[in-house]
């Protein structure tokens, strides 16, 4: 029984470092935004909706390769531009490189 505990538990650890990821790293991969740059997007009444929606909802951003999509979603991220109530929202984000 103890055997099994001690496997058991190594395979649980072996998973969740399976799943961590340098999350911060894949962001920061990715360039910073040119000043003035990405204010069409905040300026958006889709995105505005989005933002200040009170139910939860997914925001889909998609482009072609190279058109920014990337470079985007970092300044929003950094500049905590996704939300307007930080005691009510939860903002997940992940980066694949």
């Amino acid at each position: 029984m103890q055997t099994q505990r001690i496997y058991d538990n190594q395979k649980e650890r072996a998973l969740l470092q399976d799943l961590t990821s340098d999350h911060e790293g894949y962001k920061n991969f990715n360039p910073r935004k040119v000043d003035g740059t990405c204010e069409w997007f905040l300026d958006d009444d889709r995105f505005r909706t989005w933002r200040d929606s009170n139910t939860s909802s997914l925001l889909w951003v998609s482009a072609g390769p190279g058109c920014g999509k990337s470079v985007l979603s970092r300044a929003l991220i950094d500049e905590h531009r996704l939300s307007t109530n930080v005691t009510t929202s939860t903002v997940c984000h992940f980066f694949f490189k």
